[in-house]
């Protein structure tokens, strides 16, 4: 589908059945509902980050949507994934428009893709829950902001860096294609599960705190091939490892 236009009173559902999946290969204005009811159904929006106009709701059940190019300073439209999937490319992941909220289920997740280099930026009523990479190689990177995970971390491939003090309570998974760490002084990074590494864990900055959680549900892991680097400063700015708050 080239364009696709959905006027305040029309509603776009794709449902369970074999084949319902929609790509929007140009401009995607959304003034109604868009929503994946059921089934592993993809909604898939190709056209730039400013193509997709989203004024009403883009909803999934289940299913994935997939914005290729990004989104640049998203409309006044909802992006609700109860147990869906929104999968984010291109180099732009702007949520911050007041009228715009996004939120996810116990289930759902925020997936960043591409090769693009992205920094997503969020308003103070977004509400994320899993987040995870398919970024396509270790060198394609996200810059994490202190907006809460509550949920699991899953770096499949590309690295993800956070730029603030912050917690990851759920479950985190590297995997050998994968890096997870941060290159930002005095900073507390908290853990408060376990953690699974394959590929990289990396901390490369002055006077930074890692706390682990202690107990089965801790447990970090450096699998065969991953590995665990720390790179501090001297003296007071060296990288401060803790178990539960102590040293």
């Amino acid at each position: 589908l080239a364009v696709l236009v959905l006027f305040m009173t029309r509603t776009l559902n794709l449902g369970a059945a074999a084949g319902e999946n929609l790509t929007v290969t140009g401009s995607a204005t959304i003034g109604a509902n868009a929503t994946i009811a059921a089934g592993a159904r993809t909604l898939t929006f190709n056209g730039t980050e400013a193509a997709v106009d989203n004024d009403g709701a883009i909803t999934a059940t289940t299913g994935t949507v997939v914005l290729t190019n990004g989104v640049s300073n998203a409309d006044a439209g909802d992006f609700t994934m109860s147990n869906g999937t929104l999968s984010v490319g291109g180099t732009s992941a702007d949520f911050t428009n007041a009228g715009c909220a996004l939120t996810f289920g116990a289930s759902g997740t925020l997936d960043f893709i591409g090769s693009g280099a992205q920094t997503p930026a969020f308003n103070g009523d977004d509400t994320l829950q899993n987040l995870s990479l398919n970024k396509g190689a270790l060198a394609n990177l996200v810059t994490l902001d202190a907006t809460a995970v509550p949920g699991t971390v899953t770096v499949t491939t590309g690295t993800l860096r956070t730029n603030a003090t912050r917690s990851f309570p759920g479950a985190i998974t590297v995997g050998a294609n994968g890096e997870l760490g941060s290159t930002t002084n005095s900073i507390t990074v908290t853990f408060g599960s376990t953690l699974s590494i394959t590929g990289d864990l990396v901390f490369n900055a002055s006077g930074q705190t890692l706390r682990f959680a202690s107990g089965a549900g801790g447990q970090t892991t450096i699998n065969n091939g991953g590995t665990f680097q720390m790179t501090g400063g001297g003296g007071g700015n060296r990288i401060r490892l803790e178990q539960d708050g102590t040293s």
